[in-house]
């Protein structure tokens, strides 16, 4: 092998600069591998996880709301909604002019309460992508229409 010479697998060119393009540092970090402050850390309080994690459960229910906050965003997994039951929305046939009358549907469904918002908002995504196929279809449609007349005039 010559002095000069870069080995390929370096992502350097002969002058020794790295490729545009090509990460200099290719593996990099492993997923999940730990800084190691992190691992310190854990091997300080390695064994009294479960007392530390009382302590603040007893400062949330003494009245401290940043031990509230820490309880409710790390120590219980975030609620999901549950399945939407069959029959809450009565939606229309769906087609392209029916969209309108569908969202309408689901706004009324989440006020009534029997519908939760958060699924209801999902619900009208689902829909307004649903029109926007809709229309691209029509469109494309429309357009072939007006080629096929313009050619064979």
């Amino acid at each position: 092998m010559d002095c000069n010479s870069i080995p390929e697998n370096t992502g350097r060119d002969q002058a020794g600069k790295f490729i545009k393009g090509q990460s200099g540092n290719p593996t990099g970090k492993p997923k999940g591998a730990l800084h190691k402050a992190t691992r310190a850390a854990l091997a300080l309080m390695e064994g009294q996880l479960e007392e530390l994690t009382q302590v603040v459960i007893n400062a949330a229910l003494a009245g401290d709301m940043t031990a509230t906050k820490i309880v409710f965003d790390k120590l219980i997994p975030q609620a999901k909604e549950a399945p939407i039951e069959p029959g809450a929305v009565t939606l229309p046939e769906l087609s392209g002019a029916s969209v309108p009358d569908a969202v309408a549907a689901i706004v009324h469904a989440v006020a009534e309460g029997s519908l939760p918002p958060g699924q209801g908002q999902q619900i009208v995504a689902m829909l307004d992508g649903y029109r926007k196929a809709t229309e691209l279809a029509e469109i494309e449609a429309r357009l072939t229409a007006l080629e096929q007349s313009a050619g064979g005039a």
